[in-house]
């Protein structure tokens, strides 16, 4: 998306990301995180860490939650793959 000048925004916990010109916001600065690097996640104005997720009620809407399981806990028990996400580089528009 870089030669679109546009990029992935997080709008809050709970809420649809969204495509923005607002590329420099801290919202819009994603980080692979977790053992598995499959968690993309941001940093809220208030300092809290936000992870791409699959909608559970619209599976074709992306929204932003609290990160699941991503602290290296052995123990927990959390379903965490509608948190997976796996960038792909392409060369195509």
């Amino acid at each position: 998306m870089s030669s679109t000048g546009l990029c992935l925004k997080a709008s809050g916990e709970g809420l649809e990301a969204s495509l923005s010109t607002d590329c420099l916001s801290q919202q819009s600065v994603w980080s692979a995180i977790s053992n598995s690097k499959l968690h993309l996640a941001t940093i809220t104005q208030g300092g809290k860490s936000l992870c791409l997720q699959i909608d559970s009620s619209n599976p074709s809407k992306v929204v932003t939650n609290s990160c699941i399981c991503t602290n290296g806990d052995p123990n927990c028990l959390q379903d965490t793959r509608s948190q997976w996400f796996e960038l792909v580089g392409t060369n195509t528009l």
